[in-house]
């Protein structure tokens, strides 16, 4: 072909793309407006920091937080109010060593995987035991923390294959689990991102629709996001895209790496945090990590940008920043954020996520 005729077909793709419309989705204007403010009351108990971890009753009377001390789960209620701890420290029935991550269900009960014991332990919203079982004696695979989701009477949880401990991309992803521990079925792949990512994490972040029966997923380190049915095991959809505030670092990190270079190396990269739904959108929690966070250690410090999709047609909205607050939480489109990490003044706000067509 003539490199003439190469050029015009060029310039008329070229043009055709200039013209397209914008989609409906990218005409959509998204604001945060704050609706509620609550301090949580300490109580009788006294308690350290809260991992960035928040999950709440399906109600939303009743919110609940990790305790990264004790390693136990405080519950509060929506007006801030203290209500009680689950879990105490030690290897008794219904004692805790490790939270390594944990969910509410509609009917109230907790489940908490303790990854030190590598149990599976059920507890009332009063902190009585349900149930305490072994998990994953004979798996050939180890739950990734954080990410625990309760699933018609199932526990979701994002996995890491154990021989594939040093090449991710060829671990299988999600696995389903009965109340009693065992498991039901493993399946899904890890983002193919995890191959050319500078930073060796197996951590992927995971989102459950209990009534559309799906599952987001999205490696911590990556842009982009996986969508599986949780009947047919089948992933829907690999999507996403990297967007303007994303930046991975430029050099390998590894394991060995030392801490000050691991600082340097990741100073303003980007990392997701959470992964939320709601039914308009799906939405990344990603923060940068500013050189101030890591010399201050306020978490309010980090830059924290929400990334919006169209649930409906999968593609990307824009990015919001958000000053000031850490997102833990969005249910029934409202926003849980922390605007005080002190844990004498630990504050939560609350925000309506609103939408309009521009």
């Amino acid at each position: 072909m003539p490199r003439s005729l190469v050029f015009l077909l060029i310039a008329i793709f070229a043009l055709h793309c200039s013209r397209t419309p914008p989609s409906d989705s990218k005409k959509k204007s998204i604001e945060l407006i704050q609706s509620d403010t609550v301090v949580l009351e300490q109580g009788t108990q006294l308690f350290g920091k809260f991992y960035e971890h928040m999950r709440i009753s399906q109600d939303g009377s009743y919110w609940l937080f990790n305790e990264r001390i004790r390693n136990q789960i405080f519950v509060f209620k929506s007006d801030g109010s203290f209500y009680s701890v689950i879990g105490k420290k030690g290897r008794g029935p219904d004692e805790l060593l490790t939270v390594s991550s944990f969910d509410i269900n509609k009917n109230n009960e907790v489940a908490i995987f303790d990854g030190s014991q590598r149990m599976l332990k059920i507890f009332t919203l009063d902190g009585r035991l349900i149930s305490s079982n072994n998990i994953l004696e004979n798996a050939d695979f180890s739950l990734v923390p954080h990410y625990l989701r309760w699933y018609k009477g199932k526990l979701a949880g994002t996995i890491i294959d154990l021989d594939s401990r040093f090449e991710p991309y060829n671990s299988r992803l999600l696995a389903l689990i009965n109340d009693d521990g065992s498991t039901d079925a493993v399946f899904g792949k890890f983002d193919r991102f995890s191959k050319q990512d500078h930073r060796e994490t197996f951590v992927s972040l995971l989102a459950v629709d209990e009534d559309n029966n799906v599952a987001y997923t999205n490696l911590q380190s990556s842009p982009y996001f996986q969508i599986y049915d949780l009947e047919s095991f089948e992933r829907i959809l690999y999507g996403g895209e990297m967007t303007e505030a994303f930046n991975k670092p430029s050099q390998v990190v590894t394991p060995q790496t030392s801490l000050s270079k691991i600082m340097l190396l990741v100073e303003n990269t980007s990392v997701f945090a959470h992964i939320f739904l709601t039914d308009e959108y799906f939405i990344q929690h990603m923060q940068i990590l500013t050189k101030e966070w890591f010399d201050t250690s306020d978490y309010t410090a980090k830059e924290n940008i929400l990334v919006f999709y169209d649930r409906e047609t999968n593609e990307f909205i824009k990015e919001v920043k958000v000053d000031g607050i850490t997102p833990l939480a969005i249910q029934n489109g409202k926003m849980y954020a922390v605007e005080n990490f002190d844990p004498d003044h630990f504050t939560i706000g609350i925000y309506e996520i609103n939408t309009k067509t521009e």
